[in-house]
């Protein structure tokens, strides 16, 4: 009798039944997404990897009122209180909840910037104030003369290298030559400035501007759109091929896509009928003490940086005017 019973048990299914992927090995796990039962970690990879299942369980799937139980309604309470959860973080986080700069709360540096920029037909926005690439943006007006932030990339060298001010004025290769001294930048500089390109990436594009070496800074960027600060690349001439190019014919700063923006500029130049002879720069932290002499000495002073992961260099246009 003890014998039959214990044989009895022996023949009774496992409750998960047996594992859907060897079929051999009583079955221990069910995966929350895909349902499918698996006895090890090695069948449950093989699943992962057959059915493309990443295991995680669809919390807005579809189930039918006869098979809704009391913890559906429990994995369905949960999902509302995660999104009640991320709704509030959200708003408390002061990096998604600040937006881009608009006209009525830009300060008094930033509407004369782009002021300026408008002058001279360049749209120019702005990041957030906790964005890092405005806290870096040291554009400024001085003495009604623009000076851009420019960072140049070297894209075959993989080195940047930083214009902290550059007056719009000066040509592009003129700005260009100087950074060719660097030792990592050699073959850039056997090229010469003739073999050389330099790129601009549009703004929300995968296109680039191909801008002209022997205009100004000014010139190149006209009916162009900048954000914050223009960012050059450049590169050899034969390596022209590998980027995609944007048709300067097809460059319209009036579109209507662009309304918006150029109405603000428009009320701002409106506003401002003067500029005061002393510097405004874009960092709100460096508008203190500006009547000091020596923070008029660190503007007109133009720096440069250069910033290729490893060396740090400092190089200074001494032997070069500003003016061409």
């Amino acid at each position: 009798m003890d014998d039959n019973s214990s044989h009895a048990e022996d023949k009774t299914p496992p409750r998960l039944g047996y594992c859907e992927v060897c079929a051999i090995d009583p079955a221990k796990y069910t995966c929350p997404k895909c349902e499918l039962k698996t006895c090890c970690l090695n069948c449950i990879n093989i699943h992962k990897k057959e059915l493309e299942c990443d295991g995680v369980r669809n919390k807005v799937k579809f189930v039918q009122m006869q098979k809704f139980s009391s913890l559906e309604l429990q994995n369905d309470f949960n999902l509302l209180e995660q999104v009640s959860n991320s709704l509030f973080k959200y708003k408390r986080d002061p990096v998604k909840n600040s937006g881009f700069l608009s006209y009525n709360n830009l300060p008094y540096p930033l509407h004369i910037l782009r002021k300026y920029a408008f002058m001279r037909k360049t749209q120019l926005r702005y990041l957030p104030k906790l964005f890092s690439k405005h806290k870096v943006n040291s554009s400024c007006v001085y003495k009604n003369k623009l000076y851009w932030r420019v960072e140049w990339v070297f894209v075959s060298a993989n080195v940047k290298h930083v214009d902290v001010k550059l007056i719009d004025s000066t040509r592009l290769c003129v700005a260009m030559k100087t950074h060719l001294e660097n030792p990592d930048l050699a073959f850039y500089k056997s090229a010469g400035t003739n073999g050389l390109l330099v790129l601009m990436k549009v703004e929300k594009s995968p296109k680039y501007y191909m801008l002209d070496n022997s205009l100004s800074i000014a010139e190149n960027l006209r009916n162009k759109v900048i954000l914050e600060f223009p960012i050059f690349h450049v590169i050899f001439s034969y390596e022209k091929d590998m980027f995609d190019i944007e048709d300067v014919e097809n460059i319209d700063i009036n579109s209507h896509r662009n309304r918006k923006a150029r109405t603000e500029t428009t009320k701002m130049v409106d506003l401002e009928q003067s500029i005061e002879d002393e510097p405004h720069n874009v960092s709100e932290e460096n508008n203190i003490n500006m009547d000091s002499e020596d923070v008029l000495q660190f503007i007109l002073e133009p720096k440069n940086e250069v910033l290729d992961g490893t060396d740090h260099m400092s190089m200074s246009y001494e032997n070069h005017e500003y003016d061409y």
